[in-house]
């Protein structure tokens, strides 16, 4: 949904974080959607941006977009990642080559930037289901242990996100 909604309306958001989705325009319906999540989506004529860019050809500019994706997730499988990485590379116009892989104790970060500031990062997490990886304390792991899409992590996209786009705790 999170990349539908950056893909329809451009305009009103700074930044987007899809968490193990898959690439606007990889399901027309149900079955195509399961199918979709379990092997991955075919990218369409013209590759995975195109269809973002045709919804919106008047944006004058486009958010910056994270996509986050557990290596353990049975529901959505991690190849929708990388075609998403794909779709919102090629949306902003960056050479995938010209990203920066950085190893993490928590899995890996892939992060491409224009004028300085990042643009498109992958965060793929090891050992992560389905979910939103959150690093969890010992007081709120009693809270959120029940939450089938809080997953308990060594990064906390909440956090990270906030380090991200420059936001300040409250």
């Amino acid at each position: 949904m999170t990349a539908a909604l950056v893909a329809a309306y451009p305009d009103l958001f700074a930044g987007a974080a899809i968490f193990a989705g898959m690439p606007y325009g990889s399901a027309r319906d149900a079955m195509s959607a399961l199918r979709a999540m379990k092997s991955g989506a075919k990218a369409p004529v013209g590759g995975w941006g195109r269809s973002v860019t045709e919804l919106s050809s008047n944006a004058k500019s486009w958010p910056a977009v994270t996509i986050w994706h557990g290596t353990y997730d049975r529901t959505v499988h991690p190849i929708n990642a990388a075609a998403s990485v794909r779709q919102w590379l090629e949306v902003h116009g960056i050479d995938e080559a010209s990203g920066r892989l950085q190893q993490k104790p928590w899995g890996r970060l892939q992060s491409w930037k224009v004028g300085g500031a990042v643009q498109v990062a992958y965060y793929s997490v090891k050992d992560l289901g389905h979910g939103v990886p959150v690093k969890l304390g010992a007081t709120s792991k009693l809270n959120r242990v029940n939450d089938p899409f809080v997953r308990p992590s060594e990064i906390a996209a909440p956090m990270e996100l906030m380090r991200l786009w420059g936001l300040k705790r409250l």
